[in-house]
């Protein structure tokens, strides 16, 4: 069964967030959506599990930005922004794990 979620701010199979999951080295079925409270209000996004990290440092934070810089060179509808990034993380009870994850917003691009 494939994952929908009302807030998905693009589509999954969108090319541009091919191009952002080939630079990053993440999947684009492992997209989800979510919300972050900002000054005034919300800010509705996405994130992507990156299962190659355990712990973000500086550095894997600093590439990453480069990265979406990168991908937002190639891509034609929309641009992408960094927001944040979550590390890998597992219940007090070992009952589930969560996987490192970063979260951006999906812009279109102005003509």
């Amino acid at each position: 069964m494939k994952f929908t979620h009302k807030d998905l701010t693009i589509d999954r199979t969108h090319p541009d967030l091919v191009i952002l999951c080939r630079f990053t080295g993440t999947k684009p079925d492992d997209l989800r959506g979510t919300s972050s409270s900002v000054p005034g209000g919300s800010i509705s996004g996405n994130y992507l599990k990156d299962h190659s990290v355990r712990t973000w440092t500086n550095m894997d934070i600093e590439k990453l930005k480069q990265q979406i810089r990168d991908a937002n060179r190639l891509t034609e509808e929309y641009e992408f922004e960094y927001v944040g990034v979550s590390d890998y993380e597992v219940e007090w009870d070992n009952d589930r794990i969560w996987p490192a994850d970063f979260r951006f917003v999906s812009r279109k691009k102005k003509a």
